[in-house]
């Protein structure tokens, strides 16, 4: 049996009255260049035309100017050019910050308020870690008592000193740095116990940052919502079985890991703390010397211990507490997140 094949059809007639469809845009590439607001996408073939219609950041075009001003400072006998060009890009960046960040400084003064505040909240938590954190640098002295300090100087405070304009300012950073560094008579492995010790606080907090961020939970309730569970027969073998168990509780006991890592966390915490900061002058095992410091009215408590024992157990998470409800503040004030 033969089959006719079908006539073409004709071509359509196009409507005079249909307006012309323009022609494809060009290909986007790879590259995204941020701008003050939000991300352009160049096009290829028009790198020039966006650099010309585009400011490039504010913060490249400041440290740039900063940097010009460095070199020429420290490479020519034209110590007064360097100075102005540096400072002329500490004004532009101030410039642009102020003008064209508005997520970094919001119209709102309440916003911009809660704003400032998380970040003094960050700087006491810095400050509340490093002052906790002499615990697990002595705890790593007692431990491995043969280890040398380490000399950290001025962290090249002196030779900061000499550039223009930021020179002093740096350097004043490195030496309170530096300070803090040799207060904390670390060693090698006092270095390690100090990131263990990072660890530590973070798994304690985990539970209050998780559940101070709205979109930290969303994000989570969409990746959670997308699981899928493995129904398993009764007739099925038990490895069967179990592995099915294991695989549907991977994301449902996401919590529970956090909850009973934060948990460990705080007995760790304690034990060190206990161990190696005791509250007691001279240690727990002189029980006859305190006795007699009790009984002629001598303080018997070591309070600097006191302080960091409760820093690490109570204070660092109480400010992180602040500083979710600070941070949730600003980003409701700010109209980044809807109430």
């Amino acid at each position: 049996m033969t089959t006719t094949p079908h006539p073409p059809s004709p071509s359509p007639v196009p409507d005079p009255t249909t307006p012309p469809v323009p022609p494809p845009l060009p290909k986007e590439s790879k590259f995204q260049r941020f701008t003050n607001s939000k991300p352009v996408t160049a096009l290829k073939g028009q790198g020039k035309e966006l650099w010309d219609s585009v400011k490039s950041p504010g913060w490249i075009r400041s440290v740039g100017l900063m940097v010009l001003g460095i070199l020429v400072y420290n490479g020519t006998n034209y110590q007064w050019l360097g100075e102005l060009l540096s400072w002329g890009g500490v004004g532009l960046g101030i410039y642009d910050l102020w003008t064209t960040k508005k997520k970094i400084f919001p119209g709102n003064k309440d916003a911009w308020i809660s704003w400032l505040g998380q970040w003094i909240a960050i700087l006491v938590l810095l400050i509340l870690f490093w002052q906790s954190a002499h615990i697990y640098t002595a705890m790593a002295r007692a431990i491995f008592p043969d280890q040398s300090i380490i000399q950290f100087g001025d962290l090249g405070a002196e030779a900061v000193s000499k550039l223009p304009l930021i020179g002093w300012m740096v350097a004043s950073v490195l030496k309170v740095v530096a300070a803090m560094l040799k207060s904390m008579e670390m060693t090698a492995v006092g270095t390690l116990a100090v990131i263990c010790y990072g660890y530590i606080q973070y798994a304690e907090v985990a539970p209050i940052l998780l559940k101070g961020d709205i979109r930290i939970m969303d994000r989570l309730i969409d990746s959670l919502s997308q699981q899928q569970y493995v129904n398993t027969a009764s007739n099925d073998p038990k490895v069967v079985k179990d592995l099915a168990e294991e695989r549907n509780e991977f994301y449902d006991s996401y919590l529970e890991d956090i909850k009973n890592r934060q948990l460990w966390a705080y007995i760790v915490d304690a034990f060190v703390c206990a161990i190696y900061a005791p509250i007691f002058v001279g240690g727990y095992t002189n029980v006859v010397w305190n006795a007699i410091r009790f009984a002629f009215g001598l303080n018997l408590l070591d309070w600097a211990n006191i302080m960091r024992v409760g820093i690490s157990l109570f204070g660092f998470a109480f400010v992180v507490k602040r500083f979710v409800k600070i941070r949730r503040e600003y980003l409701l004030l700010s109209g980044k997140i809807i109430s």
